[in-house]
């Protein structure tokens, strides 16, 4: 994360707060910048990122593994396994999903 970019630092003793917020209320675009690259990193952040980013990482080491891997007697792909594990997203509630 970026000074200036995802956040704003303050002394640790918070000696300088007050000249922070009064920079960020002087420069609103920079305040709104900020406040959009946090809302876009929590995105990046999200559960179902971060699983989509575990499963697609758990792909690549398979492709690069030196070993071999003993396959668990379950026949589900790792895709199916990884998602029917994962929380239905808040916008997809109320939707059927076909398997």
């Amino acid at each position: 994360m970026d000074e200036g970019r995802h956040m704003i630092t303050v002394n640790e003793d918070w000696s300088d707060l007050e000249e922070v917020y009064r920079k960020l209320e002087a420069d609103p675009v920079l305040a709104e910048s900020i406040a959009a690259e946090n809302a876009r990193m929590m995105q990046l952040l999200s559960e179902d990122s971060i699983s989509c980013y575990i499963l697609e990482s758990l792909k690549c080491f398979k492709d690069v593994a030196q070993y071999e891997v003993e396959h668990p007697t379950l026949h589900a792909t790792l895709d199916y396994f990884v998602l029917s594990r994962m929380k239905p997203s808040p916008h997809l509630t109320g939707l059927a999903l076909n398997g």
